[in-house]
């Protein structure tokens, strides 16, 4: 997976994402980020600024479900 400029493309509004500091979401309408794990107590307002971000990985796929 590659990094992805946001002044190219900002995520799906409140999808997790991977940014600098651990997982985050952003939100359209707050033009804003939102961690959920890393330096920031999960669900605060990020307070750094976010430059690139990148989709989560796919989960691997079981043969046992």
């Amino acid at each position: 997976m590659k990094l992805i400029s946001v002044k190219d493309q900002l995520p799906p509004d409140e999808t997790m994402v991977i940014v600098s500091g651990g997982v985050a979401y952003y939100k359209v309408k707050e033009d804003a980020w939102y961690s959920l794990t890393g330096y920031d107590m999960p669900g605060k307002k990020i307070q750094w600024k976010v430059t690139h971000w990148m989709p989560l990985p796919e989960f691997p796929k079981s043969e046992n479900i």
